[in-house]
């Protein structure tokens, strides 16, 4: 069961979401130990990392080497056998038991493979937490008597499950949970609270570590920027007399320092366009900005505009943040009506993501031309016709790279020009933009979801098969807990649950006033993977069976999207246009 510590292994962070540990956990915790005396050093206020000495180092931490002669001036070996004695009476997972140097990354020497004075010398014992028993405490309660008696001593005892290596993140909550009932009056009170900064992000999700929801706690989720310890407790101790009154003393609270939920993407980036990127017609999901602007977006889908007249506009959907650098402040504040041929020229790929592609390839022919130059030289000194077998595989490749770069220089990636938009309007809080595509066709196709784009076991009929369009939009609400995608041009296909509470973001513009923007979330169907992120603002969201359901208009720290739903979003473009929407 022993099992060396790998040097350099960083533990989980818990440095990017700052949790309150809520009243509830303190309960649980007294009702855990009623027996505890008055004076344990046990640190149990993370239900899955817990120790003695107390208080356990923040994560994250670094297993260091252990400096040598350490295991016999503490008795190692003894010390391992009692540890175990105990650890085989209470825990009823498997578990592993590591000596280790525990590092905290400020502290970590300019070489870190070399031995290092002990530190923080640990026992470090890995298991999973049983949740429907009190072994943690009970095997600690034992450990920590031996260490007073000095039975065991010289290192802290810190005990954690495996899913403290995987990062924190939300699910719905459910319909039927009490909170629901006073989430208006909790929400409205916790912005008061908020209000001292310049942009915030509020949910209510489940929010933790676990795969299953429910083992997760009800989370009010609150995203801003970076802010100094006393400023968040403040904060958290206001919301918290919020909940007592309320009797919800089992709601926990969290901060995220988070990017701004409008953020587009406006960062060198890896990715590496397709060649279908650059094609005569545009794809739902594809990367979508501003002329002479260094942002990139995605264009969600296209809808048809009948005006009074019956004229018809087909109109390609995204957001408005990314023209916001560009309109003024009367379009910003007002809107703007339909305007053909506007002086906003919309470009598809953007122009950052196409110099991206013209960049990668020319680097690509370089390095094509080196590997060439060096297998000539091979084959004048040698005459070895396996070179020259070569030299034609790679000159063939270099050729297809110089092809793709001459087409993508040619080709026109201006797509059409801003007709109509949402603005920042005080009374009106929706964002969109639409486009006119001047010289390309932009069907609602729907791409095809493969097996390994859907998380857990579906039915193969829900499926979508290729070329299937978007023929209609959802009337209504979206359901709890139904299951949506989108295709976004920084993370393609995602699928992500619908959350049953609204996300509230509240901004203030440069004249400092406030606005608050409301829609759906959708959180992630897997912890690592994110269902938005910068650049995929302005994605259509659609559900199993092909129907519109909304379009993302922002990110959150957490990996959760927000959506207008259409059935809204349709009503403001019909208010602002003065046109009857359907899609094509």
């Amino acid at each position: 069961m022993d099992s060396p510590a790998t040097p350099g292994s960083p533990e989980p962070s818990t440095t990017s979401p700052t949790t309150v540990t809520s009243p509830r956990s303190r309960r649980q915790r007294r009702q855990e130990g009623s027996d505890e005396s008055t004076d344990s050093k046990i640190d149990s206020k993370t239900p899955l990392r817990q120790g003695f000495p107390g208080p356990l180092l923040r994560l994250p931490l670094f297993n260091g080497i252990v400096a040598e002669n350490t295991s016999e001036s503490i008795d190692w070996p003894r010390c391992l056998n009692t540890i175990h004695s105990v650890l085989r009476k209470y825990l009823v997972h498997d578990y592993s038991v590591s000596l280790v140097n525990r590092i905290p990354p400020e502290r970590l020497p300019p070489v870190f493979d070399v031995v290092s004075p002990n530190q923080n010398l640990t026992c470090l014992i890995i298991t999973q937490r049983d949740v429907d028993t009190n072994s943690w405490y009970l095997a600690l309660k034992e450990l920590e008597e031996l260490y007073n008696v000095g039975s065991i001593g010289g290192f802290t005892i810190e005990l954690i499950d495996p899913e403290m290596f995987q990062p924190e993140w939300p699910q719905p909550v459910g319909e039927d949970e009490a909170v629901i009932a006073f989430w208006p009056e909790i929400r409205t009170e916790t912005m008061i609270a908020l209000d001292k900064f310049d942009w915030y992000t509020l949910s209510l999700v489940r929010w933790g570590r676990r795969l299953n929801a429910l083992e997760n706690p009800i989370t009010i989720l609150i995203g801003a920027p970076a802010v100094i310890d006393e400023t968040r407790d403040s904060v958290t101790n206001t919301i918290r007399k919020t909940l007592d009154r309320f009797f919800l003393d089992d709601i926990e609270i969290a901060v995220i320092p988070a990017t701004h939920p409008f953020s587009p993407l406006d960062q060198p980036t890896d990715l590496i366009l397709p060649t279908s990127a650059f094609q005569s017609s545009i794809a739902m999901g594809s990367c979508f900005g501003p002329r002479d602007v260094d942002t990139s977006a995605t264009m969600g889908g296209t809808i048809r505009l009948h005006d009074s007249d019956g004229n018809h506009q087909d109109a390609m959907m995204s957001v408005f943040h990314c023209f916001r650098t560009i309109v003024g402040n009367e379009i910003e504040s007002q809107g703007l009506r339909p305007t053909p041929n506007s002086q906003f020229q919309t470009m598809i790929p953007s122009d950052p993501d196409r110099q991206n592609k013209l960049q990668n390839l020319e680097e690509d022919i370089k390095r094509y031309s080196g590997k060439i130059e060096g297998l000539q030289q091979n084959l004048d000194w040698t005459g070895d016709s396996r070179y020259q077998k070569q030299i034609d595989a790679i000159t063939n490749i270099m050729k297809t790279c110089q092809e793709e770069k001459d087409t993508i220089e040619q080709f026109d990636s201006t797509a059409g020009s801003l007709w109509a938009c949402s603005g920042f309007q005080t009374e009106h809080l929706y964002e969109w933009s639409l486009s006119l595509a001047t010289n390309r066709t932009s069907p609602n196709t729907l791409p095809p979801l493969g097996h390994s784009e859907l998380s857990g076991p579906m039915d193969r009929e829900l499926y979508l098969p290729i070329d299937d369009e978007v023929k209609s939009y959802l009337s209504q609400n979206p359901k709890t807990g139904s299951i949506v995608w989108k295709k976004g041009r920084t993370t393609g296909i995602t699928v992500g649950k619908m959350n049953n509470v609204r996300t509230n973001i509240v901004l203030k513009d440069n004249q400092n006033r406030k606005h608050v923007f409301t829609g759906w979330e959708i959180t992630p169907t897997k912890a690592n993977v994110p269902f938005v992120q910068p650049g995929d603002s302005g994605a259509w969201v659609v559900d199993l069976e092909g129907n519109w359901c909304g379009v993302v208009f922002a990110q959150l720290a957490s990996g959760s999207g927000v959506m207008y739903d259409a059935k809204s979003v349709v009503k403001d473009v019909e208010r602002m246009t003065g046109c009857k929407v359907e899609l094509p």
